[in-house]
């Protein structure tokens, strides 16, 4: 007769299990949950058939130049859109963001390119791309450890990236955030 009372404490236990996300990228994107004792992986789609359109569309000088002018004049407005939304995006971030905390964040980045002088150039742009991305990042959420490992190899043609990551998060934490960012937008709206 009492053991109707065990589920709600079950869920309230389960609230305060970990959930850890996986995050792997070597050529190809793969994530995986786990929770408890269970992984699972998340599949991603990918249609065949847009593999094989773009392969079989060659686009000419002038239809190339046709898409730069429509991205440069789409910007803007995507940029008002997001200029818009910039409060709700901030209080998203203070609230959502503070759940998760990254326990392993490993990237190797072996850059190459046919000619050496190129290969310098780009070492320096993913070097220095890499750190501000890394700043950010640490800014945003908290990392437990890290492992960034640049390389320049001058003999191969071909730039590689390994990136493995780990963020973890409770779900009342979570729980939590997505109620106070709720809470903030409606409180915004109103005014």
């Amino acid at each position: 007769m009492m053991w109707w009372w065990l589920l709600p404490a079950f869920i309230v236990l389960l609230l305060f299990c970990p959930v850890y996300l996986y995050g792997y990228y070597d050529g190809e994107f793969r994530i995986a949950v786990r929770f408890l004792f269970v992984k699972f992986r998340i599949p991603l789609n990918k249609s065949k058939s847009d593999k094989k359109s773009r392969k079989s569309k060659k686009t000419s000088k002038s239809e190339k130049k046709q898409k730069n002018r429509k991205i440069k004049t789409d910007g803007g407005g995507f940029l008002t859109q997001l200029n818009n939304f910039k409060d709700m995006l901030i209080s998203a971030r203070t609230h959502i963001l503070k759940a998760f905390r990254i326990k392993r964040f490993k990237a190797d980045i072996t850059v190459a390119s046919d000619d050496p002088c190129a290969t310098a150039l780009l070492f320096g742009g993913v070097n220095a791309a890499a750190h501000i991305i890394v700043s950010v990042v640490d800014a945003l959420i908290t990392v437990d450890k890290r492992d960034i490992n640049i390389s320049a190899d001058y003999g191969s043609d071909k730039t590689e990236v390994y990136v493995d990551v780990i963020f973890r998060t409770f779900l009342y934490k979570l729980l939590i955030g997505l109620i106070l960012f709720a809470i903030d937008g409606t409180i915004k709206s109103k005014e």
